[in-house]
């Protein structure tokens, strides 16, 4: 699962950030792809997670459905769920299911997530 990148997803690890970078539209075959490549989400070590979204034109309720599984593993570990580069859509679909300010952190870009979710943990 670590530094693996394929067509679809590039995951990269810090001290205390997981990084999932999607590089596709996130419906539920992508998704189908995905859980099998992450295997068990919760064997991620790092209390924070991060989602780059910048390459994702669409997300459905397949996406939504990973996101909140994210998310509920970094609170079981006392960190934070952050997306970074969120276009107009997906950033629609988020806001219309409850994925606000208080449940999750938004950055414009990648850069200035990592410099926050750094100095977490």
């Amino acid at each position: 699962m670590m530094g693996e990148t394929s067509n679809k997803v590039r995951i990269t690890e810090r001290e205390n950030i997981f990084c999932l970078s999607f590089l596709c539209e996130l419906d539920a075959s992508t998704i189908a792809e995905l859980r099998q490549a992450l295997q068990d989400i919760n064997e991620i070590n790092q209390p924070n997670i991060l989602v780059d979204l910048s390459s994702v034109p669409f997300v459905d309720s397949h996406g939504v459905g990973f996101f909140a599984s994210l998310l509920k593993c970094a609170h079981s570990k006392g960190g934070i769920l952050a997306f970074s580069g969120v276009q107009e859509q997906p950033k629609s679909v988020l806001d219309m299911v409850g994925f606000n300010d208080e449940l999750v952190k938004f950055f414009d870009d990648s850069l200035a997530a990592l410099d926050v979710l750094d100095t977490r943990h």
